[in-house]
């Protein structure tokens, strides 16, 4: 509404005037209580063809689950099941241990093969250590059902130890190596440092620092015109399993698996 006031009507101007304020005043005392109900909010009427969907969305806002980076290999200790089985031939009787599905000696041949030596030539090292053997003869030394491994199968058992790295220190005994070179011994197959012997100078080495093992698979390659042959290795200052080749005529230790549960002993 628009108020049109003459001038000079001073008598109809304050009427008017009044009539206004008083509207104005009524308009709010009608309003002050609405606002204060609405907590000074002011609500607005919407069509109900245009009245927004007030359905609930929920959107899960959880965190994607983390990568697992847990390593393959558990590191809690197992607790390997040691079993004995006697060797026919001369009625010695050896610890064994599965380890990867494989069942390994728990120690190394001790059986007097030709071919064979006590470290320094000395009884007494054939019973702590076992015999040393040239490749020739560690090919067929180890007892009926059992085999010299080949070098698939020391990799299968190195494997599942966590390994060439960490192998050695969880292979090796927990006592017998050097200036604190022993292993945790966690599977129970006890490596012991039984040295080697050379036929280059007709001489033993290393007896208490390390060990090496046959492996049955010869390395095509000569060296210096002579064959030799994949082993493995351990020493008192490393935690890994050694992969080397060398001459088939050394001597060195030799642990036998077995061929399968069907050969058991």
């Amino acid at each position: 509404m628009v108020l049109c006031i003459k001038q000079g009507d001073s008598k109809m101007k304050k009427t008017l005037l009044m009539v206004a304020l008083a509207a104005a005043v009524a308009i709010t005392a009608l309003m002050v209580p609405i606002l204060i109900g609405m907590d000074n909010t002011f609500a607005v009427d919407v069509p109900a063809e245009t009245a927004p969907d007030t359905a609930v969305v929920t959107t899960n806002t959880a965190a994607a689950a983390p990568e697992d980076t847990t390593p393959k290999y558990v590191t809690q200790k197992p607790t390997p099941a040691i079993t004995t089985f006697t060797d026919k031939r001369d009625g010695k009787t050896y610890k064994r241990v599965e380890i990867g599905g494989q069942v390994w000696m728990a120690e190394n041949l001790n059986y007097a093969a030709e071919g064979s030596k006590c470290y320094n030539n000395s009884p007494d090292n054939c019973a702590e250590y076992g015999r040393l053997y040239n490749w020739k003869t560690a090919l067929t030394a180890c007892p009926v059902g059992t085999h010299l491994p080949s070098d698939a199968e020391w990799t299968t058992l190195t494997d599942n130890v966590g390994g060439i790295n960490i192998a050695g220190t969880r292979l090796k005994s927990t006592r017998g190596w050097n200036n604190n070179g022993n292993g945790t011994d966690d599977y129970g197959f006890s490596a012991l440092p039984g040295g080697h012997y050379s036929d280059d100078d007709d001489n033993f080495h290393h007896a208490g620092n390390d060990g090496q093992w046959w492996s049955a698979t010869k390395n095509d390659i000569l060296v210096d015109g002579a064959s030799v042959a994949w082993i493995r290795d351990m020493d008192y200052n490393t935690e890994e399993v050694g992969w080397a080749s060398t001459y088939t005529t050394s001597l060195l230790s030799v642990r036998c698996v077995r061929d399968s549960k069907e050969g058991e002993q």
